[in-house]
């Protein structure tokens, strides 16, 4: 395989899931390329995110460890990221204030742009254009056709910081994000909001589509995609209790993870999957029957629903899945756990093919 792709999914503080899923990845290419100072900017050639995976997704592309990445969100997710608004503020409008956010933001990636050569990867970023009801894609290519037809609107030269407080205005929970291009102001709302919370599929036609400017090659022998989820909350109904309460929170909610599951559906489809957790029966026939033959890239994902079966049989049966929602970060410990659970299906054999055949050519 000549290039890899890492994905990372949104989902506010249970972007920890994510990060013990990423911290055996690191941990077993390290012992693979025998080098306990690898990280992952030093094996993956792009990596996406959408709102809390973008911000994990920047700071690998920067060089950071994932233990660097862990102790970013422990040490800031309660007091810093995820502060309380004033009560008036609250009621009306947002749960949360920005200002610890984006302070934290801009202390982390300082001054850089997307052109930063302290960018050591390809990078793709996840928001939503709320002024023209769209998804906004942004990535470090230079050669991109936006970045050639529309050069006074192109993000290469926009802050980092700012362009991750844009893929995080998670609706409700912050304010959005204003970004002023040449005199006009664009307002930006959670990459969440858009089919892409899971950017996997997004991400591997960044490196394919001519329009993106990489060209990348396909072939399982040439891509290995890599798609970490941050767990999916299952809002099924029990029975025939519904009411607009419980309709304001579920149907949001649903409509993310389906968009997710449909991403990596699409994954699995025009993809050979080497390792997933398990899918119902009639989208793993629309993946098997009529699946795109070749293959064009290899593909894995480790994700894990939510719910309290599927959390008893990883022996978690004493987490309340309910209580697992973006903001929860009095439930850090049990994320950690859980994404610890997930950690346990990551395999030295999923990465080894590609070291083994490097070392050979």
């Amino acid at each position: 395989m000549k290039k890899r792709i890492l994905s990372i999914d949104g989902g506010g503080i249970r972007g920890v899931i994510a990060l013990e899923v990423l911290k055996k990845v690191e941990a077993h290419l390290r012992a693979i390329q025998k080098d306990p100072a690898l990280v992952l900017a030093d094996y993956f050639d792009l990596i996406a995110g959408t709102s809390t995976g973008a911000i994990i997704a920047s700071g690998l592309a920067v060089g950071m460890s994932v233990e660097e990445l862990q102790g970013f969100y422990s040490e800031n997710a309660a007091h810093i990221i995820f502060h309380r608004a004033w009560l008036g503020e609250s009621l009306l409008y947002d749960t949360y204030s920005a200002d610890g956010l984006e302070s934290l933001l801009r202390g982390t990636f300082s001054d850089m742009t997307l052109r930063d050569p302290r960018i050591r990867t390809q990078l793709v970023i996840v928001a939503r254009d709320a002024t023209h009801d769209r998804p906004w894609i942004i990535t470090t290519s230079p050669t991109s056709l936006y970045a050639h037809e529309h050069p006074a609107l192109c993000c290469l030269d926009l802050p980092l910081w700012k362009l991750l407080r844009a893929s995080t205005a998670a609706p409700s929970y912050f304010p959005p994000e204003a970004i002023t291009v040449e005199g006009q102001e664009y307002v930006f709302t959670d990459g969440a909001t858009t089919p892409f919370n899971n950017p996997a599929f997004k991400a591997f036609l960044v490196a394919t589509s001519p329009e993106y400017g990489l060209r990348w090659g396909t072939g399982t022998d040439q891509l290995l995609v890599v798609s970490v989820g941050t767990g999916t909350l299952s809002t099924a109904m029990l029975g025939h209790k519904c009411s607009k309460l419980h309709d304001a929170h579920a149907i949001p909610v649903s409509m993310i993870a389906e968009n997710s599951s449909y991403q990596d559906l699409l994954c699995r489809t025009f993809g050979d999957c080497v390792h997933g957790n398990p899918i119902d029966p009639i989208r793993r026939t629309m993946t098997d029957g009529a699946a795109v033959h070749p293959k064009l890239f290899r593909y894995l994902r480790y994700n894990i629903e939510l719910s309290r079966g599927t959390l008893a049989e990883v022996g978690l049966a004493d987490i309340e899945p309910s209580l697992l929602t973006l903001d929860a970060v009095e439930e850090i410990d049990n994320l950690r756990r859980i994404g610890r659970a997930v950690a346990r299906e990551v395999r030295p054999t999923h990465f080894q093919e590609r070291v083994l055949s490097e070392v050979s050519a």
